[in-house]
């Protein structure tokens, strides 16, 4: 029997997504709830009206779909995942009580403390005079956290002193009280220098396997300057982490998280992003928890991917992925964001109208975009695309990605950054880690949502 897929997101993640299932010869139809007009291009690809959740669960029933996914964490915070499973549906994505590890960083860092998991000491203000006091006594840097998931330049920034402290306070509470919250907590934290490494999961409830390890971009322009954004770029495989590492982690994170969720009785299936970074002794703290795939992760992560997308998500769906030994294709993927001008803080929408160039192992997944009948895009709020690609070596791969996305923009009017991937080129040997690139890799990984 041919399989069926619904989808529910709209980013570039969630076309990645749809993109990886359609690839299989075992699926029938993806569809789409709400979604972004580059989805369309396959013809297995259909976008459904239905609104409310209820309507979606009654269209999965109908339409005998195998396994729902959910791409956004809003979507889960509202309660899809419950509602989905009380009616014996088929879904990938956190409960609402689950979807809280990223919905609120208190909640997050609260569980892992439960859990003996290493993270970062943290303190909570609660109003600007309890501020004021901690940092008068602060060492810096310092991480200051929103709660609450807002705008990604305003989520975690990284100050070097207590004026900047003082100054990324203010827009951090300032941006929650925006979403009517009276008293607005903001989480303040130990910096922990090192090198962030986005680690995903997937989960059947009891089992898990882990994706391929990524590293990320989040500033937004080259050399790690410029405000935090939902992610810039990314690469895999990440040559420093060695099978130590990468053991560390999931002895002293992954599974300790499982047991977590176990023991709260928290339900999950689906992906779980672990942002981490790993200190000068090789040891891995978590920064933060996203109850999804990460994005640009997701595209990297997928490009890579060697076996049949549909059969892992199956078997995740079954809370049968237990021995499963995931294969990964030889060689090494990149992705590059495309975003509008003035991106993140003041995004000026630019009418475009452009195809979506692809080529062999490259692909060009949109996120919020503007419709078109003929599937040309123009920007919307906020991130434009992503470009990513493979090839058998760093250099080739990179070339390939960047030439897309000059065919992409030609005339210049949109914003990615040049120096994705810049340290894997063979000409160019990845450097020590300075003082200055341990704020930054810290301030990249600082709970912002990706």
């Amino acid at each position: 029997m041919s399989r069926r897929y619904l989808i529910v997101g709209y980013e570039a993640r969630d076309h990645a997504i749809v993109w990886k299932l359609a690839q299989s010869p075992k699926v029938d139809a993806v569809y789409v709830h709400t979604g972004n007009v580059a989805m369309g291009a396959s013809e297995k690809v259909h976008f459904v009206s239905e609104r409310s959740y209820e309507e979606l669960a009654q269209f999965a029933f109908d339409h005998q779909i195998d396994c729902t996914i959910v791409g956004d964490t809003s979507f889960m915070e509202s309660g899809i995942a419950d509602l989905f499973l009380k009616s014996g549906l088929a879904i990938l994505g956190a409960s609402q009580a689950a979807a809280a590890l990223e919905g609120s960083k208190l909640f997050g860092k609260s569980f892992m403390h439960r859990h003996g998991i290493r993270t970062p000491r943290h303190s909570v203000c609660a109003s600007p005079l309890e501020c004021q006091k901690y940092l008068e006594d602060a060492s810096y840097p310092v991480v200051l956290k929103s709660d609450l998931r807002i705008s990604s330049d305003k989520s975690a920034v990284v100050s070097m002193n207590k004026i900047d402290a003082a100054s990324a306070y203010a827009d951090i509470f300032l941006a929650q009280r925006a979403k009517d919250i009276e008293c607005p907590p903001v989480v303040l934290e130990e910096f922990v220098a090192g090198r962030e490494v986005s680690y995903t999961i997937l989960m059947d409830g009891t089992d898990w396997v882990p994706l391929a390890a990524v590293r990320d971009y989040k500033r937004v322009r080259d050399n790690d300057e410029g405000p935090n954004t939902g992610g810039m770029g990314s690469y895999s495989p990440v040559p420093w982490l060695t099978a130590d590492i990468e053991n560390k982690i999931k002895d002293q994170i992954v599974l300790p998280t499982m047991r977590g969720l176990q023991a709260e009785g928290l339900q999950y299936r689906g992906f779980l992003y672990i942002g981490i970074m790993v200190d000068r002794q090789g040891d891995p703290w978590v920064l933060e928890y996203n109850t999804r795939m990460g994005d640009t992760e997701a595209e990297t992560i997928l490009m890579l991917l060697d076996d049949d997308f549909s059969d892992v998500v199956n078997r995740a769906a079954k809370g049968s992925l237990k021995d499963l030994r995931l294969k990964w294709r030889e060689g090494c993927a990149i992705s590059i964001a495309v975003a509008p001008p003035g991106y993140p803080e003041t995004v000026i929408e630019t009418p475009a109208h452009f195809p979506f160039p692809q080529g062999e192992d490259v692909m060009c997944f949109g996120s919020i975009l503007r419709t078109s009948k003929d599937h040309g895009i123009g920007s919307g709020p906020g991130r434009l695309a992503c470009v990513t690609g493979f090839a058998s070596n760093a250099d080739d791969c990179r070339n390939k990605v960047y030439e897309t996305v000059k065919r992409l923009d030609k005339d210049g009017r949109f914003h990615s950054r040049s120096d994705i991937a810049l340290e894997l080129v063979s000409s160019r040997p990845v450097p020590a880690m300075s003082e200055a690139a341990q704020a930054t890799e810290a301030a990249e990984a600082a709970g912002v949502e990706s």
